[in-house]
């Protein structure tokens, strides 16, 4: 079975040499990524430029999930048995968003009740409240797909950073590269959760 590097150039009708001098590589170097005997994995930053010459904004989610430990624990899996006819996708993504809000819903009156406290919810409340938040992910993973189907017409890495732009324009993230304090408290919170 062919690698994803070799997949999506495959899918982008391109030929090895030009494959090559487009990202910057000598042309055994780009072969010996794409076998699949040879363990030679591309650097993050070869396979960010594969994934915009091939327009295979999959191929970064492929690989953060085949090879980061990071993208192993927190990635969505790659989801190679769905229709992903943009119509579809957003029909779907429609479909999830108003069951996430329902959850949200749900969830916001538990959390007012209880003042947010996980030592606070009941058994059954942390069932609840465990099963509102999987319709949530369900959301984001259906937004997940529509980026990657959505980034064969649009840079999608241009995108996310104008919006990241936006968010710094807006004074709703301060510092580039910087942890937000929230972040700090939430993990301190996360580190007393006790299932």
């Amino acid at each position: 079975m062919p690698t994803p590097y070799k997949r999506a150039r495959n899918a982008s009708d391109m030929q090895v040499e030009p494959a090559a001098k487009l990202l910057g590589v000598e042309k055994r170097t780009l072969l010996r990524y794409e076998s699949d005997t040879d363990k030679s994995d591309p650097p993050p930053d070869i396979v960010y430029k594969m994934s915009q010459i091939y327009r295979a904004p999959w191929l970064l989610a492929a690989h953060c999930k085949q090879k980061c430990d990071i993208g192993r624990h927190l990635g969505y899996e790659l989801l190679n048995n769905i229709n992903l006819d943009p119509v579809y996708v957003l029909g779907k993504l429609r479909e999830e968003l108003q069951e996430a809000v329902e959850a949200t819903d749900k969830l916001l009156s538990r959390v007012i009740t209880r003042q947010g406290r996980w030592s606070d919810f009941s058994e059954a409340e942390k069932r609840d409240n465990t099963k509102d938040l999987h319709e949530l992910l369900d959301a984001e993973h259906n937004i997940e797909v529509l980026k990657m189907v959505l980034g064969a017409w649009v840079d999608m890495p241009g995108e996310i950073r104008r919006h990241n732009d936006k968010c710094y324009l807006h004074g709703y993230a301060v510092t580039k590269g910087q942890v937000p304090d929230y972040v700090m408290a939430v993990a301190e919170t996360a580190a007393s959760y006790n299932p």
